[in-house]
């Protein structure tokens, strides 16, 4: 068994402190492009780990950068496969 750890990629608060004085904390979004970019990178290394997909299990935080990210990672990792991740929502 392992125990992967993914953190939520870039998001535009990371970016400008002042979004959280104009937006609700669950509702940031990833940064284009570099959310998606640090997104990229930790797809390709779950990839690299050659895991079936239907042996995955994703925890995630239902904060809208938590799902861009799960989304994006999962893609990455296992393309058209990664609807075979059993999900799993927490908080």
């Amino acid at each position: 068994s392992r125990l992967l750890l993914i953190r939520h990629g870039v998001s535009t608060a990371n970016l400008d402190r002042e979004v959280y004085l104009r937006e609700l904390d669950h509702r940031i979004p990833l940064a284009d492009p570099h959310g998606r970019e640090s997104c990229q990178h930790a797809g390709d290394i779950l990839r690299s780990l050659s895991l079936d997909p239907k042996t995955v299990c994703a925890w995630y935080s239902p904060y809208r950068r938590c799902l861009e990210t799960q989304e994006h990672v999962l893609e990455c990792a296992f393309g058209d496969e990664a609807v075979n991740v059993f999900r799993r929502e927490s908080f």
